[in-house]
């Protein structure tokens, strides 16, 4: 949005992307005052119309990140969330937070050898110091019964990280988790 311009633009496609269909909206002050409706902007002041190349068009693993927050937040189906989430790791393998949410699901389904797989996948790939302390964060949760030599390496790791955001993060490493997380999909964070 670009207030001083008069003029922004929206994302009106799926959720949670950013890809597909943007509105792209300007307006001017001359108009008559009131409110105004999409397609009925004639002498408003505004101006709104829908491009499908603003972007490009969602891709099958969004498709499949879609179903997977469709699944996870309307009936909390972590089945079949995991099952849309792993569908997208294979769409695209080397997207990060793709690996991050399925960590999570895989976490939240008492799979933690799989959310395992996931990290390790996830770090191999992941640059950006928040997201990797995520994965770090998950995947110490996940490896703590089953791999505590691999837990400590990356407590320790994260532990070493610089960026912002990170000392909660740390905090949240040092505390005992013993629930399953509860991600949010659309917000791409977990608790």
């Amino acid at each position: 949005m670009t207030p001083s311009s008069r003029h922004a633009w929206l994302g009106v496609d799926r959720a949670p992307t950013c890809e597909g269909t943007w509105a792209e909206l300007a307006w001017s002050w001359a108009g008559p005052a009131g409110g105004w409706e999409l397609g009925a902007t004639a002498d408003s002041g505004f101006t709104a119309a829908t491009h499908t190349d603003f972007v490009a068009p969602h891709a099958p693993a969004t498709r499949h990140v879609h179903d997977a927050a469709r699944a996870y937040e309307h009936t909390h189906d972590v089945a079949a969330a995991r099952v849309a989430i792993e569908r997208a790791v294979t769409a695209a393998p080397d997207d990060p937070s793709i690996r991050l949410i399925a960590a999570w699901l895989a976490h939240e389904s008492k799979a933690p050898e799989r959310a395992i797989r996931h990290v390790h996948a996830g770090l191999a790939l992941e640059t950006e110091p928040y997201r990797r302390g995520q994965l770090l964060l998950w995947g110490a949760r996940a490896a703590t019964r089953i791999d505590p030599a691999q837990a400590r390496r990356w407590r320790d790791e994260l532990g070493r990280l610089t960026g912002e955001g990170l000392d909660e993060l740390r905090a949240r490493s040092r505390d005992r988790h013993r629930s399953r997380p509860h991600p949010n999909l659309m917000m791409v964070d977990a608790y």
